[in-house]
C-alpha cells in the first residue's frame, strides 16, 4: 500500500539528519547530549513529499510570541491544511534563532523528526574541561560528535556516538571513556534533589523503584542528573 503524505513526512530521519548539542553539564564529571534537527531537514522533507505544494508564514500570536505556520496542499480534499507552533530565541542568534526554532517546531507538528523526542537520556563522563568567565565547560566541539550507528523502528534500537574516533555513548552500553567506575551522585546534587522532591510532591518510593536503588545516595552521577532534570521539569 502506498504511504500517505503524513506517513512520508513522519518517516524516521537518517543518521545524517541528526545532530547533537550539549545539554546539562556537571563540572569535572560529564555532560548530557541532546539530539536535534536543523531547519534544512524540515525543508528537504517537505520538498521531497510535497514539491511546490507547501508554504510557511510567520506571525506573532496574541502573547507576542513569534509563530510559524506550515501549510500543505491536500490533493484529496483540494484544501490547504496548516499546523502552527511558536519558537524560542537562540543563544547565539536571537532573531534568526526564533524564526528557525518556530519553523522546526511547526515541522514537528507534521511529524518531521518527531522520534527525536523518544531518544534515551545520553550522559557522557568527561574529564577535559575549560574555564570561561570563571565557569567550567566541557572542552569538546559538539559539531564534531558523530552518529556512527543508528536504527529506529518504533523506538531507538541502535545508537552509537563517537568523538574523534573514540566512542562516547552506545545504547544499552554506556561507554565511560574517562573513568573506569561510575561515580555516585554528589552531595550537592542530592541536596537539590531532596528539595525538589518535597516541593513537587514526588513519591520517593516510586523514584527509588524506578532507578532500582535502596536510597538516593546509591544513585550514579548519570542517574542523579537525569532525576534532577525530571524534577525541574515538574516545577
Amino acid at each position: 500500500m502506498e504511504k500517505t503524505p503524513i506517513q512520508l513526512l513522519s518517516e524516521p530521519l537518517s543518521k545524517e539528519d541528526i545532530e547533537f548539542r550539549i545539554g546539562q553539564s556537571s563540572a569535572g564529571k560529564g555532560f548530557s547530549l541532546l539530539a536535534y534537527k536543523t531547519a534544512r531537514v524540515d525543508m528537504r522533507r517537505l520538498n521531497e513529499v510535497f514539491g511546490l505544494k507547501w508554504s510557511n508564514k510567520y506571525f506573532y500570536d496574541d502573547k507576542g510570541i513569534l509563530a510559524c505556520e506550515i501549510s500543505v496542499y491536500d490533493s484529496n480534499t483540494s484544501q490547504w491544511i496548516s499546523r502552527t507552533d511558536v519558537g524560542t530565541e537562540s543563544q547565539t542568534e536571537t532573531e534568526k534563532g526564533s524564526y528557525s526554532d518556530a519553523f522546526k517546531r511547526a515541522g514537528f507538528k507534521w511529524g518531521i523528526g518527531a522520534e527525536l523526542y523518544s531518544f534515551p537520556f545520553i550522559w557522557v563522563n568527561w574529564d577535559k574541561w575549560k574555564t570561561v568567565n570563571n565557569k567550567e565547560y566541557p572542552d569538546i566541539q559538539a559539531r564534531e560528535i558523530e552518529l556512527i550507528e543508528y536504527e529506529y523502528s518504533g523506538g531507538v534500537k541502535k545508537l552509537k556516538l563517537a568523538y574523534k574516533g573514540v566512542v562516547l555513548y552506545e545504547l544499552s552500553t554506556k561507554v565511560i571513556t574517562q573513568t573506569v567506575e561510575a561515580k555516585t551522585v554528589s552531595n550537592e546534587t542530592l541536596a537539590d534533589i531532596d528539595k525538589l522532591i518535597v516541593s513537587t510532591g514526588t513519591d520517593l518510593s516510586k523514584v527509588l523503584d524506578y532507578f532500582k536503588v535502596g536510597s538516593l545516595t546509591q544513585l550514579t552521577t548519570e542517574q542523579g542528573v537525569k532525576l534532577l532534570m525530571q524534577l525541574k521539569a515538574k516545577k
